[in-house]
């Protein structure tokens, strides 16, 4: 497949957002706010959390960029092929493969961490503990990573896997997209997510298909504009991904939300980070500028590790960092300073992994993909 530079590195910056996600997550839940937690506060995480900047650690928001760029990279590589039609044909064959075999190799890595190590999980948040699947069947765990995470969305053997649905799914609708030439035409694209609508699904499938499509509809038209207006939309994607419910730099949007509708409300924070996610991928797919930074090496590479690391990071945080974190609360560290040791370790770590579980895991299944495409044509 051909790469679209600042596509790819882009996925890399979205990935290290998802990893921040959960970082905060599990030492600062007070960033995020939805859950009571025993861990120390901080004024600083509370400004953090009530200000329009909390982007850098937007989980929702990167996952959508990240459905966002799956549809721009995809339809890129079918619609500058010489035989549409056959690239769409392979393309539809490879991606089930392509998805779940790295899918089930984390599932079958989680297995081993948890059955080796059981790691003392009462120093960090309970939204940890509570994720961390211990009753783990090592058949269930490949079925799980290879076919109900495909089909249910759930998020059981490895929390992450929810979005294979999506990625599935939205890869199948945007190839029959293509081959039916929806793409050509606005008033297509439009009716097609309208029908798309009328089907019973829980938000997040639905916004997550629809940045399929945006994705594909940012590469096939025209969306350049002058740079000051593309630095102003970027800020705002930024200040969309960065809503929380209770933040008092987005109550408003909540309100005028509980305005229209009591029930619109719950719709609110899933919408904006759908909306910031498409916003932030024309802002930097669409700018020269971007382009250039975005094309340095080490952006490249990060986005080519990208999916090893979005798969593999909970269960390097569990075996590795939650340890190290004991570590350091055992020698009388601080909360604070062992928490923001533990965050920089977690990188030192997760790169080389990462490297590991690509160069073995993600590499191969690329090859048995294109080989079942070679077999059967």
């Amino acid at each position: 497949m051909r790469k679209v530079k600042s596509a790819e590195a882009l996925r890399g910056l979205a990935c290290m957002a998802v990893v921040l996600s959960h970082l905060t997550l599990i030492f600062y839940p007070q960033l995020h706010d939805f859950y009571k937690s025993s861990l120390p506060k901080n004024n600083i995480l509370y400004i953090i959390h009530n200000s329009p900047f909390a982007f850098f650690y937007s989980g929702t928001g990167a996952v959508f960029v990240f459905f966002c760029l799956s549809g721009y990279v995809l339809s890129s590589s079918i619609l500058t092929a010489k035989d549409k039609t056959k690239k769409i044909i392979n393309s539809t064959v490879k991606r089930y493969p392509r998805l779940s075999l790295p899918a089930v190799c984390s599932c079958i890595l989680f297995w081993i961490v948890t059955n080796l190590f059981n790691v003392n999980l009462v120093n960090v948040s309970s939204w940890f503990s509570d994720i961390i699947y211990k009753d783990y069947n090592l058949l269930d765990g490949i079925f799980y990573g290879g076919v109900q995470s495909f089909i249910y969305g759930t998020a059981k053997y490895n929390p992450v896997l929810w979005t294979m649905q999506i990625e599935l799914i939205g890869s199948f609708l945007l190839f029959a997209f293509c081959y039916f030439n929806i793409f050509n035409g606005i008033i297509r694209v439009i009716s097609s997510i309208l029908l798309l609508n009328l089907f019973e699904m829980n938000v997040y499938l639905f916004l997550g298909l629809v940045s399929f499509i945006m994705g594909a509809v940012i590469y096939k038209y025209d969306m350049y504009m002058p740079k000051i207006y593309n630095y102003f939309i970027l800020m705002v994607g930024l200040y969309c991904v960065g809503v929380h419910e209770g933040s008092y730099s987005y109550r408003w949007i909540f309100c005028i939300a509980n305005y229209i509708n009591s029930n619109y409300a719950q719709y609110v924070y899933p919408f904006v980070n759908f909306c910031g996610g498409i916003i932030i991928v024309i802002s930097i797919v669409k700018n020269d500028v971007f382009k250039t930074f975005f094309s340095l090496s080490f952006f490249l590479v990060l986005g080519e590790l990208s999916f090893s690391i979005y798969l593999i990071h909970l269960c390097m945080i569990y075996v590795f960092i939650i340890p190290f974190f004991n570590l350091l609360v055992s020698l009388t560290f601080g909360f604070w300073l062992a928490s923001f040791l533990s965050i920089l370790m977690t990188f030192i770590i997760l790169l080389p992994a990462s490297f590991l579980f690509f160069k073995c895991i993600d590499k191969t299944s690329i090859k048995i993909s294109n080989k079942i495409v070679s077999f059967l044509n």
